[in-house]
């Protein structure tokens, strides 16, 4: 909390929390982390990791049936679309939030048709997504959009197609994928 002194008067308050910064980070030697959304998890929206690198608690969730994992997939994340409304004095807008979008292929078909089925109509999960090294939670709760597509060539293979949306003010920070669990299938 900051207090400014006008006069002896006046006692004008600034609010501590609207622009306070973390200060950014430089490292010219942090490896890159590559792309491709190679794994993707649902986890009920109510469950907070105590420790989101820890694959005991992950383990432990997994037999709960809190946490539904995908292990092997393929996709893109549109790294959100900032939402604004009408700003105040001579601000032209405010921050509301961003609309994130995430894409996925799940090779596993045939087996999956009720999961997705179930899945589509839940407003219970919120969304984890891997790259490279990476595992990011989602704060938010989401909506998942499958479709079974299936293209005109013999060659061709049937796969679900997901789109995963959900609206939050935060972006989902990165942690260290928990060792083990996106190595393997899980089932209840």
């Amino acid at each position: 909390m900051k207090f400014s002194f006008l006069s002896t008067r006046q006692l004008v308050y600034y609010p501590s929390g609207c622009s306070d910064l973390v200060q950014h980070t430089c490292d010219p030697c942090e490896a890159d982390e590559l792309g491709r959304i190679r794994g993707v998890a649902f986890i009920k929206k109510d469950y907070v990791f105590v420790d989101p690198t820890d694959p005991t608690e992950w383990a432990a969730q997994i037999a709960a049936g809190t946490i539904i994992v995908i292990p092997k997939t393929n996709g893109s994340f549109d790294g959100g679309t900032p939402k604004e409304g009408p700003g105040y004095g001579d601000a032209e807008s405010v921050y509301l939030g961003s609309a994130f979008v995430l894409k996925y292929k799940d090779p596993n078909y045939k087996s999956n048709c009720a999961f997705y089925n179930g899945l589509k109509r839940s407003r219970n999960y919120k969304v984890a997504y891997l790259t490279e090294t990476q595992i990011h939670i989602a704060n938010k709760a989401c909506v998942v959009l499958p479709k079974n597509p299936v293209v005109d060539a013999l060659d061709s293979k049937v796969e679900w197609d997901v789109e995963v949306k959900w609206i939050d003010k935060d972006f989902a920070c990165p942690s260290n994928i928990p060792v083990g669990i996106f190595d393997n299938c899980f089932e209840a």
